[in-house]
């Protein structure tokens, strides 16, 4: 016989100081609380449970549900273990005024001392909740099967009144005895203690307490998910390829999404994501919708991001096969790149421009860009390039240079990664575009950049394709934005080939670094 005692997950009422939910509790888990669960029923996944008993609270059943999602048994409640009774306090901040005149004068002093004083209002005493949980316990316990597994899903004080039972003799329990007990027992949420039965004594064997998160895999990836969205369901698992730190995991099953793992070596934070995205829900664009936030680190060690997965293809994907109407086709890429360009830079500022690059501002595009300039050149002069190559590559970068600190450029919000794996087509009948998919790397700077970066990244399959997509938006630039647009598409290649030397180990960098030596060498 084993006996797992579980403290429910963080409870709404928790994270309100002073606050009672008490026994009455309508608010339930947090977000946090549900995933505290999910990280205490990873611990039990491998426990074949005969029987889980729940606290009739919600907080506590919503644990339960959790706790129990693997397992085919169903959930009992019973109200022995349920949370004390705070009387009128239920529902109420202890200071509240409205209650004063309804608590009796030296009530909270003398109920620390004397456990048969009940909470005004109907409450029970601490004497009355320790019987009934423990005449719970003896039934209980009288009632187990030498190799049943079980589990009671309850309270704070409720577990520390069962933990009592085992360590003690409640047959000489004394008041002050059991109250000091009561009263110095911490459990934290989400965590348990399983008891034993050893001759003819019960003992305190396991305390599953601190515990570590969990490595990002596609199994606990699976093990997440379902329990979250409580689907019993085998999901298909792919990890996505990403240039960040992030892990991105494609998740398709009954609730398809993409779930993304926020490295802390990024310069992103969950945070801004979130109200980034919650923010572009409210525009035209055709960017990703937040279905679930964690910020817990409960059960992996970094932020969890679970956006809506977007059914199609990638445009990387969708290129590689005939199209029906390519004109159109990037005639909405286009479009939709105008329309982020259309955004208010202070509408988005602080969503992408934010305080947490490296604990410190993000550069503004000025310093971002002279910077990367610098950064750039000195590499170009270590590879094996024709001078007259070299000279006229380094005379484009000048004149970007140039450009750039005289800010003679209107500041847009760019987007993020435009690359072809981040534009998702539906081509079932007709390529038709359904949403742009990475924004986490957006910042606010010159909008030729976005067009650039895309016409590049497009060039990388196909010259033809690029050529599609620059068709688009050539004819409405001046001779002057041309002539800065081909300095950034200089930049765009020599950045490449600089992320050879800065990724050494990243054989993709490394693919398109020399994709890009060549077509510097063809092109100049």
């Amino acid at each position: 016989m084993q006996l797992h005692v579980i403290r429910h997950g963080e409870s709404i009422g928790n994270t309100k100081r002073g606050f009672i939910s008490g026994a009455s509790d309508p608010e339930g888990l947090t977000d946090k609380g549900k995933v505290q669960a999910i990280r205490l029923a990873w611990e039990l996944r491998k426990t074949n449970f005969n029987r889980i008993i729940s606290s009739p609270v919600a907080r506590a059943r919503q644990t339960a549900d959790i706790i129990a999602f693997n397992s085919l048994v169903p959930i009992e409640t019973n109200s022995a273990f349920s949370e004390i009774h705070h009387g009128i306090f239920e529902g109420h901040y202890w200071w509240e005024e409205s209650l004063v005149d309804q608590v009796p004068r030296n009530w909270r002093t003398r109920r620390k001392e004397n456990w048969n004083i009940p909470y005004p209002g109907g409450g029970e005493s601490m004497k009355a909740m320790c019987q009934r949980v423990w005449k719970g316990l003896d039934d209980l316990l009288n009632n187990i099967g030498k190799r049943e597994q079980l589990a009671i899903v309850s309270h704070q004080v409720i577990l520390g009144a069962i933990k009592y039972w085992v360590e003690h003799d409640i047959t000489k329990a004394k008041s002050s005895h059991v109250l000091n007990y009561l009263h110095t027992q911490h459990y934290s949420n989400a965590t348990a203690f399983s008891i034993v039965q050893r001759t003819k004594r019960y003992i305190i064997k396991q305390n599953i307490t601190n515990l570590e998160p969990v490595e990002s895999s596609k199994y606990t990836i699976d093990f997440y998910t379902n329990h979250l969205f409580s689907h019993k369901h085998h999901n298909q698992i792919t990890r996505l390829p990403t240039n960040s730190q992030n892990k991105v995991y494609e998740v398709l099953g009954r609730k398809p999404s993409i779930v993304k793992i926020l490295s802390d070596t990024e310069s992103l934070t969950a945070s801004r994501l979130i109200k980034l995205y919650n923010y572009l829900d409210t525009t035209n664009i055709a960017a990703p919708k937040i279905i679930h936030e964690d910020l817990s680190h409960c059960f992996f060690n970094d932020e969890v991001i679970i956006q809506d997965f977007a059914e199609g293809v990638d445009l990387e994907v969708c290129l590689k096969q005939p199209h029906h109407n390519l004109k159109n086709l990037f005639q909405a890429v286009y479009e939709q790149i105008v329309e982020i360009h259309q955004l208010q830079p202070a509408a988005v500022h602080t969503f992408w421009y934010p305080d947490d690059w490296n604990k410190k501002e993000h550069p503004d595009w000025k310093r971002y860009i002279l910077t990367e300039l610098h950064l750039t050149t000195p590499e170009l002069y270590k590879l094996d390039l024709p001078i007259k190559t070299l000279a006229s590559i380094m005379r484009k970068l000048h004149t970007l240079e140039v450009y750039i600190s005289k800010e003679d450029y209107q500041l847009v919000p760019l987007h993020g990664d435009l690359g072809p794996r981040n534009i998702i087509i539906d081509h079932k009948d007709h390529c038709k575009l359904v949403r742009i998919v990475d924004f986490e790397r957006a910042r606010i700077g010159d909008s030729l950049w976005d067009l650039v970066y895309c016409y590049g990244q497009l060039e990388r399959l196909s010259t033809k394709l690029a050529e599609n997509f620059k068709s688009c938006f050539w004819g409405q630039l001046s001779q002057a934005r041309k002539s800065i647009f081909n300095c950034y598409y200089i930049l765009f290649h020599a950045w490449s080939i600089r992320d050879m030397s800065s990724y050494k180990d990243n054989p993709k960098r490394t693919k398109l670094g020399r994709k890009s030596l060549k077509t510097l060498k063809q092109l100049v």
